[in-house]
């Protein structure tokens, strides 16, 4: 048992000068099979860094420095602001047929006014319907979760349509909420312009989240046409 053990150890300083002759600081796995027989692995990493490592000495280099290019990437897109806003009245009823953006966008809020979940779920993009069920369940909420949220900002407020932008294949309407003050009847609150976006498919509008990390999206109502984002 000793003389195995000291050849183990043997092996495993073996092992140990090679990596310090490279000059690395590496991560080794060792293994022994039932044979008695010892394996020595270096982790890929650790490996790459050896070979980095090993060539340093041969060649001379500079002070490492900080540098960054700037990428332009542009994104073109058509706007027109209502002017002035348009009143989204409530409809009692959902529509039997929606030709207008602005009319789905109308039905949207409507369904969110008359609480109706399901109503606010046919406006949406048939493929998208259970990516909204999903997200909300991850969220943790339930259909009466949102409902109590729209019944909290939305019913008895009035809405207004707002801008009008076309990007690509895709149409964004965006809304405010102003809402009367509980305490101040002569005070109003009013939202930021909420983007909904709007796509066609089997023949009818749909509302779409295909959208929700574009830059047109994140960034239309900003007061500057140049934004800057660090990416790593």
């Amino acid at each position: 048992m000793k003389q195995r053990c000291s050849k183990m150890m043997a092996r495993i300083a073996i092992a140990m000068h090679g990596v310090r002759t490279c000059g690395a600081s590496a991560l080794i796995v060792l293994s022994l099979t039932l044979s008695g027989a010892l394996i020595v692995r270096i982790s890929p990493v650790a490996a790459a860094t050896q070979i980095s490592s090993a060539d340093s000495g041969a060649f001379t280099r500079s002070e490492p420095e900080k540098k960054r290019f700037v990428l332009t990437v542009n994104y073109p897109y058509r706007e027109r602001v209502y002017d002035p806003p348009v009143l989204l009245k409530k409809q009692a009823v959902k529509p039997e047929d929606v030709f207008a953006v602005e009319d789905l966008l109308r039905s949207y809020i409507s369904a969110m006014k008359n609480l109706d979940f399901d109503w606010w779920l046919d406006t949406w993009m048939e493929d998208e319907r259970s990516t909204v069920l999903k997200r909300m369940a991850a969220a943790g909420k339930t259909r009466d979760d949102v409902i109590a949220e729209w019944k909290k900002n939305i019913v008895g407020a009035s809405v207004t349509m707002e801008r009008w932008i076309i990007t690509r294949t895709y149409i964004i309407l965006t809304y405010k909420i102003k809402k009367q003050d509980t305490e101040d009847k002569n005070k109003y609150t009013s939202s930021k312009e909420i983007p909904v976006v709007f796509k066609i498919a089997n023949l009818r509008w749909n509302v779409t989240n295909k959208l929700e990390n574009d830059p047109v999206v994140l960034y239309f109502d900003a007061k500057k046409s140049r934004i800057e984002r660090v990416i790593r």
